[in-house]
């Protein structure tokens, strides 16, 4: 393959049938944008405003998948558990489910209007250590201890939010991996009040992970230990606080219900 491909449904069935032909590079990781290539392309592309090209080898060589976000589609990729619409201005990708190229990544460019936040696990595992953090433009030709070792990644919307998650979240809430607001955070914004975040993926954040939130919307925001809105509940009407607060340890969060 040695030019881009995009969104066409038989586009979309020569890429897969060549991905077959020439082995497994990754696949895609949404019907989107096709992901999943070998070759020259790889080597000479450049990254649209709203991607990241992540690949194969050190210093943007051997192959390559393209990552992306849409705010007025999907937040996750077909071919996962629980995709949703939303007007998060994210998507993630990982391994197995919208089938990101897992412990393969080895160097990264990034979009001008885009942030990426790489992880070493699956967003339904838990996730102990923080994540690779590239902001827009970056170029990196090697990943130092995220190389050959990236299992997902969270694909942001740069002219939306910042690396903080402090910018434009008025009506959303913003969950942490650390207590008091700090770490790896990722801002949720249902765009009724029906809408609900039933898994971690469907969070874009990791399973038993979160230890604080700070809730903007001024509404209770409802949190559950388990997928699916099972076992321990947390009514969470206060503006922000540790979920050790409400359940003596933290790590603990796996769905999302939504504000009353």
């Amino acid at each position: 393959m040695t030019q881009r491909i995009r969104t066409n449904s038989s586009i979309y069935l020569a890429a897969a049938f060549a991905w077959t032909l020439l082995g497994p590079s990754g696949a895609w990781a949404n019907q989107g944008t096709v992901i999943g290539h070998w070759g020259d392309w790889c080597e000479s592309a450049e990254p649209q405003s709203n991607e990241a090209i992540l690949y194969f080898g050190d210093s943007f060589t051997g192959g390559c998948q393209v990552v992306y976000y849409d705010s007025s589609g999907r937040s996750v990729p077909p071919h996962s558990d629980q995709p949703i619409l939303n007007f998060d201005a994210w998507t993630c990708f990982d391994n197995p489910y919208s089938h990101l190229a897992n412990d393969t990544i080895r160097s990264i460019k990034v979009g001008s209007e885009t942030r990426l936040w790489a992880f070493k696990h699956s967003f339904n595992n838990q996730e102990n250590s923080q994540p690779l953090r590239l902001g827009p433009g970056a170029r990196l030709t090697t990943l130092g201890a995220f190389a050959s070792a990236i299992s997902a990644v969270r694909v942001v919307d740069a002219v939306m939010y910042n690396d903080t998650c402090t910018q434009n979240v008025f009506g959303s809430i913003v969950l942490y991996s650390d207590a008091d607001q700090q770490g790896d955070c990722v801002i949720l914004t249902p765009p009724t009040v029906a809408h609900t975040y039933p898994t971690p993926r469907s969070m874009c954040f990791h399973n038993d992970t979160a230890s604080s939130y700070h809730n903007y919307a001024m509404r209770e925001a409802h949190f559950y230990e388990h997928a699916d809105y099972g076992g321990r509940h947390i009514p969470a009407a206060t503006p922000w606080g540790n979920f050790s607060t409400f359940f003596v340890h933290n790590d603990v969060i796996s769905s999302f219900a939504g504000f009353w």
